[in-house]
């Protein structure tokens, strides 16, 4: 078998070491190949042999996992051809079907069945059936909200309380359509280190903002940035059409007297410093235009633009968040406060009725499985427990593929059983499909804007990205960089969208076939599918 060629990005993604790296891998990069063989080149290295019992490998599906453990066994078959007598990697290769190479639930699963009797739960646990646990969530639902209603809840909600919450959660009179909204409201706590705490907390940080002046609160400061923001971007498109608009053409001194008096509108919001000052910036009164039949393209784009100007400044803005006096801000703040106090501690409530119920048939959910886990690796204060420090020791390498889908729990367990400069990231965030279970892809994005590149960094982070696409024709590349250009190019700040995340066109043709096809988009209205 012909030996593969490996970029410069691959290379230094399978040689570099004593560093954490994230690998942005972009599809048909060689992402697994790459992966495979910076484990096989740690497991057979003259100076420095790893071994397999002491790396952690960990993707999201069993067939992943299956791939990955006969891509490394063939591997060390190879190997063991080119060194017949290479007892070590024998040894490798017979520790193989034991090595902790798994699915993120599974290896959960396995820290939680040898640490269950910390929690109280039998270590025969099995997996809750997804029907038999929603089941079993909604008659803890019912339960509760008659119990709610019917003033058996007194330490944590009065049945008024409890009524105008659900009043504010749905129009509809109906326990089923107020329990589906619950759910969905706890499913939001599951993969999140607060879990239900997190709505006490929502509810601490309104109550805090009605202790401050209107601007310096949390939300008021977020709707006088919308304005700002909103401002920003109009000015910029005015200059614009002010060189547009300087051409000389009949009335257009008028237009730009309009754009003048739009503009100073614009600095002054941009200049407001308390919600009183923008809200009066705001109401600003808009000069018509002046009217004339024959409209140049620049005026008609000026037009154009005012029009949305004034969509975004009245409607999206004012009438949503500055038709309120100050004294109105305090008062829905307080009010959102009790709101939200009523909803954490009836959240709160479920999640542990609604856990014990599960102890008691000694079943779990994967969402129970990766709480107690992170619960088994930290302390409440936030440091390390023996075991988190005990696996750092034990794994020599911890490898995680597909980071882009991992959660705010599954970061912060591989943090906790990962040395400084032993954990191997790679993932492609273009490729995140996940949310449905709670995927953070800004967690790859953060790491991506923070680890320095491979040639920059002196620390024990770096990043490196593989770019280059061996599968695709040039048409579909250029069609891809074309809709991600604009996509991520809106996100640009949140998501670090640089030019090395653009896809690269590396395909090698065969004889006669040809090199740019254009694609085609066919669209099919629904009904006609």
């Amino acid at each position: 078998m012909a030996k593969r060629i490996f970029t410069a990005e691959q290379k230094s993604a399978i040689e570099t070491e004593n560093k954490t790296l994230l690998v942005s891998a972009a599809a048909g990069s060689g992402k697994t190949a790459t992966l495979t063989e910076r484990i096989i080149q740690r497991l057979t290295s003259n100076e420095n042999p790893e071994d397999i019992s002491g790396m952690l490998i960990v993707t999201f599906t069993n067939a992943a996992v299956e791939e990955l453990r006969s891509r490394i066994g063939s591997a060390i078959k190879e190997k063991l051809l080119e060194e017949p007598e290479n007892k070590r990697l024998e040894h490798q290769l017979y520790m193989l079907p034991s090595a902790r190479i798994s699915t993120i639930d599974s290896f959960c699963n396995d820290i939680l069945k040898n640490n269950a009797e910390k929690f109280g739960i039998s270590p025969g646990y099995r997996i809750a059936d997804p029907i038999e646990a929603s089941i079993l969530a909604s008659s803890v639902w019912t339960a509760l909200i008659n119990a709610a209603y019917n003033g058996e809840l007194t330490d944590v909600t009065s049945p008024e309380d409890f009524e105008e919450l659900a009043s504010c959660l749905t129009a509809v009179k109906n326990d089923s359509a107020l329990e589906e909204i619950f759910e969905l409201l706890y499913d939001k706590t599951k993969s999140i280190e607060e879990g239900s705490d997190i709505y006490f907390r929502f509810a601490k940080r309104l109550e805090d903002g009605t202790k401050l002046p209107t601007e310096e609160n949390i939300y008021a400061r977020y709707a006088i940035n919308c304005a700002k923001s909103a401002a920003s971007h109009y000015i910029g498109l005015y200059k614009k059409l002010e060189e547009e608009l300087s051409g000389g053409s009949v009335g257009e001194d008028k237009y730009l007297t309009v754009l003048y008096s739009d503009l100073q509108a614009l600095n002054n919001i941009m200049s407001a410093k308390t919600y009183a000052e923008m809200k009066r910036s705001l109401s600003h009164t808009f000069n018509p235009l002046p009217r004339i039949t024959d409209k140049t393209d620049a005026q008609k784009k000026f037009a154009a633009a005012r029009d949305n100007l004034k969509e975004a400044l009245s409607k999206k803005i004012h009438d949503r968040y500055f038709v309120y006096t100050e004294e109105e801000w305090q008062e829905h703040l307080r009010t959102l406060s009790k709101l939200i106090g009523t909803l954490a501690g009836f959240v709160d409530r479920f999640d542990k009725v609604y856990f014990e119920e599960k102890r008691r048939r000694a079943i779990l959910e994967y969402s129970d499985i990766e709480k107690l886990t992170y619960m088994s690796l930290y302390s409440k204060d936030g440091t390390l427990t023996e075991l988190a420090c005990s696996l750092r020791e034990q794994f020599t390498s911890v490898y995680i593929d597909e980071y882009q889908d991992v959660n705010a729990l599954q970061n912060k367990i591989f943090a906790a059983i990962s040395k400084s400069s032993n954990r191997f990231m790679v993932g492609d965030i273009k490729q995140s499909i996940y949310g449905f279970r709670s995927a953070r892809p800004e967690i790859f994005a953060d790491m991506k804007n923070t680890f320095p590149p491979l040639d920059k960094s002196d620390s024990d982070t770096a990043s490196i990205f593989m770019s280059k696409n061996f599968r695709c024709d040039r048409g579909i590349i250029d069609f891809v960089n074309d809709i991600f250009d604009l996509m991520f190019g809106i996100a640009k700040d949140s998501i670090g969208y640089v030019n090395e995340d653009r896809l690269e066109y590396a395909k090698i043709h065969s004889e006669g076939e040809p090199e740019y096809t254009v694609p085609e988009i066919h669209l099919f209205a629904k009904d006609s599918v």
